[in-house]
């Protein structure tokens, strides 16, 4: 089975921080997390000043595009990003929420992108996107079922990931859509997975159980820091315990055909077959008159017993005496 990727999503928590971002890079390869992602929002080319906020959280930016203008990063401090994550060996990726944003991303090297679920239901910023060169994810969250129309649009499902999504902050377990989840892991050759806003790790323990290619949860040293997804986030102990909860399963799904029995053990605790109880010659055996006993490998198997039914016995045997052939007619 291949491993779960891990994709810590740190989105704004860096509130446009650099400093803050690189040591995201930090704490993600430090607890072993496969991919850090971050967003790319370019005011003027996704959004406008008429564009409300998701919730009012802001103390100083009136609008989005003021938001995403305070915090946003030059190509350059892209480019020392993932730089980073490629000393730190962990991979850099980034959501984009605009056809500029892609462009970018492709300029500075990028062979993945995520699209959100706004982006995913675009059609426009789709296929575009599809006609790069890249791996794509997509979330469902705003697309529901329609994912399957989406989906289908794709020659070839290869670089195609697709993560089961509620757009909901913060969700909750019962909001997910595992039937939808199921038939989308049934697609041949897609790749699946999920992206959480839960706060809770429960739901992609389970998934990762189940066997899933990506994880994606967000990001955030505490729960309490400003920021709109600091509330439907995880902190690095959770993370840290996604993290162990993959690897032991890794563990179990690649070393279990290198496990090899004690056959010394295997040995001592094997059946073998006596006489349950004192038998005189010419005594008919049923299945009544064995025990099996635990005797080091010696006589015979317990596994054999059938071909001693209804034979005849050709001498006395005492109980707890191994059953031998000889014993007879």
């Amino acid at each position: 089975m291949k491993s779960t990727e891990l994709v810590a999503e740190v989105g704004l928590s860096h509130d446009g921080s650099l400093g803050i971002a690189h040591s995201y890079i930090d704490i993600c390869s430090k607890i072993g997390i496969d991919t850090i992602k971050f967003q790319m929002h370019i005011p003027e080319a996704e959004s406008s000043n008429s564009e409300k906020f998701r919730i009012p959280f802001s103390y100083q930016d009136k609008t989005r595009y003021q938001y995403w203008e305070r915090t946003g990063f030059s190509i350059e401090q892209w480019v020392s990003l993932k730089k980073h994550c490629e000393n730190k060996k962990i991979n850099f990726l980034v959501s984009a929420f605009s056809i500029k944003a892609l462009e970018n991303l492709e300029n500075i090297g990028c062979k993945r992108v995520k699209l959100g679920s706004a982006e995913t239901i675009d059609p426009l910023i789709l296929k575009l996107a599809s006609k790069k060169n890249l791996d794509i994810i997509l979330s469902t969250g705003f697309a529901g079922d329609d994912i399957f129309q989406i989906i289908s649009k794709f020659d070839t499902f290869s670089n195609l990931t697709i993560l089961e999504c509620v757009s909901k902050y913060p969700s909750q377990i019962e909001d997910f859509n595992l039937d939808r989840f199921k038939k989308l892991k049934n697609i041949k050759d897609l790749k699946v997975g999920l992206s959480d806003h839960s706060s809770a790790i429960d739901l992609p323990l389970f998934l990762l159980s189940q066997g899933v290619d990506m994880i994606e949860a967000h990001i955030v040293f505490n729960k309490e820091m400003f920021g709109p997804d600091s509330s439907s986030s995880l902190d690095p102990k959770q993370w840290s315990k996604i993290v162990a909860f993959r690897n032991q399963i890794e563990t179990l799904n690649f070393q279990k055909e290198n496990l090899k029995i004690n056959e010394n053990m295997k040995k001592t605790f094997s059946r073998s077959l006596t006489y349950k109880k004192n038998l005189k010659k010419g005594s008919i055996l049923s299945i009544e008159d064995f025990e099996s006993t635990k005797v080091d490998g010696e006589g015979i198997s317990t596994k054999r017993y059938e071909e001693f039914i209804n034979k005849k016995l050709s001498r006395n045997v005492n109980s707890n005496d191994l059953v031998k052939k000889e014993d007879f007619v």
